[in-house]
């Protein structure tokens, strides 16, 4: 097949895994109701509760 039908000739089936844990996980982030909603005054104290969500979202002991 190769690139005539434009997929890639080889399918990398690790990378395929990786992006697609973290495109899910980022998209969870986008979707956090607490980060949606929130009215913070600087920029500073939004981009903390971003962090901290993250930190969260990607560790490995959260509850699901």
């Amino acid at each position: 097949m190769g690139q005539r039908s434009g997929r890639a000739p080889a399918f990398d089936h690790d990378a395929h895994q990786h992006r697609d844990t973290v495109g899910r996980r980022i998209n969870a982030l986008k979707q956090s109701r607490g980060l949606a909603t929130r009215d913070d005054k600087t920029a500073t104290i939004h981009r903390a509760g971003l962090l901290l969500a993250g930190t969260f979202l990607w560790s490995p002991h959260r509850a699901e």
